[in-house]
């Protein structure tokens, strides 16, 4: 274990070493544009953020992990978790970077339609320079990498070193801040997603709202069964799965255009038979049943989970906002879906 935690902590400090290098080129980037004027005063906020502070968070890191490093094998053992306890307050940098990183990727791209933005890049590239799109994602993806190292430097690291309990402190605090960034660059993945949904499926921009939150989407064979009223015949190819609703969409018009056909309020719809010889699962409406057949098991397991999920949560939210209902309420409900499932299939 010694000699692989020596390698372990040489591995900290050399990466660290080599992510303050691609901060300096992003900085460079940065002080030549301003110099130059290549972008306004708010195209550098958008697209550099807080890269300054960043950059001298890394150096400080660096700084405090080479005192130890250079005793490293005298007789007195070397910490390395306190370190990482005392700045890890610092690590919320990050937050304010990976929140703005999407963003400025997008006014990234907006300003290189100009010319001297992208001569200026180009520049820099011929001259041995990464682009800049590569160096703006190194904090985004070195920030997980603290905990990968540390985690694996507190296994190699014997119960009975002073490092060891320091270094499982240090994990927690760290894991904290890098779970909110993960969390967010998820969200903003999503939303990105779901942006470019918006504009491929017609409708579908009309539904959203602050309070929906997307949960996944795709390719369905979905067919009409046991309609109580007159439906549309227009073919049904896709399912949009929020927290409150469930949508179909399929093509429509001269162009076969996908188009929001049905939508429908999770607290109306239930789970009905499933069939996995044919990877199809039923959703019972108020006036019509689907069958939803999928590519194969994986996709089947995957949609059943993903309804009765958002179906099960959508009622206990509701639940929690009203005062009469209760867990005997929600079982009631179960049983009169099921009833009704039952009844209307014969």
């Amino acid at each position: 274990k010694t000699n692989v935690r020596d390698s372990v902590v040489k591995e900290i400090w050399t990466s660290e070493h080599s992510y303050l290098l691609m901060l300096d080129s992003l900085v460079d980037y940065l002080t030549s544009a301003q110099q130059e004027k290549i972008f306004t005063p708010d195209d550098v906020k958008a697209i550099f953020s807080n890269i300054l502070v960043i950059r001298d968070f890394s150096k400080q890191l660096l700084t405090k992990l080479s005192v130890p490093l250079n005793d490293w094998f005298s007789p007195t053992p070397q910490i390395i978790g306190q370190i990482f306890i005392e700045m890890s307050p610092f690590f919320k940098l990050y937050n304010t970077y990976c929140d703005n990183y999407e963003s400025a990727n997008a006014r990234l791209e907006e300003c290189k339609r100009k010319t001297t933005v992208s001569q200026f890049l180009k520049f820099a590239e011929a001259n041995g320079s990464l682009s800049l799109n590569s160096l703006l994602i190194t904090p985004v993806q070195r920030i997980p990498r603290y905990i990968l190292l540390l985690k694996e430097l507190y296994k190699n690291t014997p119960q009975d070193h002073p490092d060891h309990p320091m270094l499982e402190s240090a994990i927690v605090k760290i894991s904290e801040i890098v779970d909110g960034v993960n969390a967010r660059l998820k969200k903003a993945d999503t939303f990105r997603h779901l942006m470019n949904l918006s504009k491929e499926v017609h409708g579908l921009k009309d539904l959203l709202a602050p309070h929906r939150d997307f949960i996944t989407e795709g390719p369905l064979i979905i067919e009409r069964k046991n309609a109580t009223g007159p439906t549309s015949n227009n073919p049904l190819t896709s399912c949009i799965l929020f927290n409150d609703m469930v949508v179909f969409a399929g093509p429509q018009g001269e162009k076969n255009e996908p188009h929001v056909a049905v939508a429908y309020s999770l607290e109306v719809v239930w789970i009905g038979e499933t069939l996995p010889e044919n990877f199809t699962i039923s959703l019972i409406t108020p006036d019509v049943t689907y069958a939803l057949t999928t590519a194969n098991q994986n996709a089947l397991s995957k949609w059943t989970e993903a309804l009765q999920s958002a179906i099960h949560n959508r009622l206990t939210s509701e639940a929690l906002k009203t005062t009469t209902t209760n867990v005997a309420s929600l079982d009631e409900e179960h049983k009169r879906r099921t009833f009704q499932y039952t009844f209307r299939i014969g």
